[in-house]
């Protein structure tokens, strides 16, 4: 028997709150007490929940799954279930497509038949990764990468099927204790000088989890419907974003003992896009929030910000607003490389077809060195003092280069 709403409530039920995506939302919503939240997971509740229901079950039995919105009647359903290891997804296909497909086929067939606004979270996986930086009006590829990519696909179809809301996402990221992300680990194997190896050749504009939380909140309170983009405004290697990590951390990139690789060389069992990432411009505007870049965060978080280390993030700054100046489409087409240099600078390298640039980043300037093997050069001369307006012509003219 349903539940009979008594105030005016809207009552929401979260699937996967034992996720870092949960976290973030249920922190955010614990502020909005004009919303009645109902937390579904298989994990015990945090000390931390406030004002927020907390049930334990099942989300692979679809009994719990019926029971749990008969009973509750809620509003809103959001769906932060999944299975998010892309190679596990490749050797256990059967609960890939439980978790990934018919949860939310089921909550989308239910939400259809009671009214219920359905939100779903996806991933830029479900791209071919040919082009980069997907717009909402792009269509999934055919040529579907992997077991995990194929299972979001189709899980998209059914919730646009029941007019709710998918809404995609990349590479999420936080630094805290709880989290289990890519740059989490990344930053633990930098800290402890692990041997790892990193892909250079594999793209995106990463998420912070604050920011997809917002983005749920804002398609609740607009009621939107459709699909939704989320992402950081940095489209960035994965070695490209090692290598910055290190150095926010005071670490020098060039000494420690990660490498780069190849996703070819990787022999990961599931394929990855090599272009991933989604444009934002359009959802930022429908939902009326900015994103995060990651270059941000790094700059916010990280041991730059300690007593004594003014310099080096003045420093670091720098070079964040460097590599911001390099087009997305040279990213594609030059390997980069960081380092920090014993007299208290960086360098940033930027190698490619017959061409070798380094810009040497300061306190007070960036100067610039640059060599090519063939007959026509463009010169920078370290010591020399430049502008913002010459370093983006700098920049122009590798990107002139490198794509004769």
């Amino acid at each position: 028997m349903k539940e009979t709403k008594t105030n005016d409530n809207k009552k929401i039920v979260i699937f996967g709150s034992g996720s870092k995506t949960s976290t973030a939302l249920n922190r955010l919503l614990n502020d909005h007490r004009e919303y009645s939240v109902i937390c579904v997971s298989s994990k015990e509740e945090p000390e931390w929940i406030d004002n927020q229901q907390w049930l334990i079950g099942d989300i692979t039995d679809s009994n719990f799954i019926e029971d749990v919105i008969q009973k509750n009647n809620p509003d809103v359903v959001v769906n932060l279930a999944a299975y998010t290891n892309v190679d596990g997804c490749e050797d256990d296909k059967f609960l890939s497509h439980q978790i990934n497909y018919e949860l939310p086929s089921l909550l989308s067939q239910i939400c259809l038949k009671d009214s219920i606004k359905l939100i779903h979270i996806s991933t830029d996986y479900v791209f071919d990764g040919k082009e980069g930086l997907y717009k909402l009006n792009d269509t999934p590829s055919d040529s579907i990468l992997s077991w995990y990519a194929l299972s979001k696909r189709d899980s998209e179809l059914k919730v646009l099927e029941s007019n709710g809301c998918v809404i995609r996402t990349n590479v999420l990221y936080d630094t805290d204790n709880d989290s289990q992300d890519f740059v989490k680990w990344l930053k633990e194997q930098i800290e402890k000088d692990n041997e790892i190896s990193i892909v250079y050749d594999q793209f995106n504009n990463p998420t912070s989890y604050n920011d997809l939380a917002k983005s749920i909140l804002k398609v609740i309170e607009k009621d939107i419907k459709g699909i939704i983009h989320t992402g950081g405004i940095d489209w960035i290697s994965r070695w490209e974003l090692a290598q910055v990590l290190a150095i926010s951390l005071n670490k020098n990139p060039e000494t420690l003992k990660m490498k780069s690789i190849s996703s070819k060389d990787m022999n990961q069992k599931a394929i990855r896009p090599m272009y991933g990432g989604l444009d934002i411009s359009e959802s930022e505007s429908i939902l009326g929030i900015s994103f995060q870049g990651i270059y941000d965060f790094f700059t916010d978080s990280s041991s730059l910000n300690q007593e004594g280390s003014e310099p080096h993030f003045i420093i670091f700054k720098k070079l964040v607003s460097l590599l911001r100046k390099i087009p997305n489409e040279l990213r594609k087409n030059v390997f980069i490389t960081c380092k920090k240099n014993p007299h208290k600078t960086i360098s940033l390298t930027l190698q490619g077809k017959n061409i070798w640039s380094e810009i040497e980043i300061g306190l007070n300037s960036y100067s610039g060195l640059l060599y090519t093997s063939n007959d026509t050069n463009l010169n920078l001369h370290v010591g020399d003092i430049y502008t913002d307006e010459t370093i983006d012509n700098f920049i122009n003219s590798v990107y002139t280069f490198v794509n004769k």
